[in-house]
């Protein structure tokens, strides 16, 4: 209908802008280091799974952040309070998660509660590099509360706009 297809029309507006900042930047600077290698081919060989990697990670954020940003923002026609909405559930989540786990040493798992997180420790785990072990936790518990938070979004959203379709 004209209303679901406005629906998925406004996810890709929102969402190109994050595509381009995450995306774009990150190819780029792929781009410079194969053209700045002591040897391109050499380079791409080595690195050409990397490619894969910045498009899922920069996939995963700008999806991330639009579908948590429209979901905050369909409760709202006021844009100063969706903002402080959107800020308050990404920071807040994100101190409380850091508090219980660093300082008053609870399970590590309580870091998924750290929204604001999320979907940068999803796509840090596609990257190797050394972790706190105390607050390492399998790459795929990221994406799957990533993924379990986008779901909710999109929920969400189409919970707040289905009478539009009717």
């Amino acid at each position: 209908s004209a209303k679901r297809s406005m629906r998925s029309g406004w996810f890709g507006f929102t969402s190109s802008p994050w595509v381009f900042l995450l995306l774009v930047n990150l190819l780029l600077l792929f781009v410079g280091n194969t053209f700045f290698a002591d040897s391109a081919a050499g380079y791409l060989g080595d690195h050409w799974h990397d490619s894969l990697r910045i498009l899922a990670s920069g996939l995963l954020l700008a999806s991330y952040v639009s579908l948590v940003g429209l979901a905050v923002a369909s409760f709202t026609s006021r844009r100063a309070f969706a903002l402080g909405g959107y800020a308050a559930l990404m920071l807040i989540p994100t101190f409380v998660g850091g508090s219980l786990v660093g300082d008053a040493g609870l399970d590590r798992h309580l870091q998924l509660i750290m929204l604001g997180r999320l979907p940068i420790a999803a796509a840090r785990s596609l990257y190797s590099g050394e972790q706190n072990p105390e607050f390492a936790l399998a790459g795929w518990w990221w994406w799957a509360a990533s993924g379990v938070v986008m779901a909710i979004s999109a929920g969400c959203l189409w919970w707040r706009y289905r009478r539009a379709d009717a």
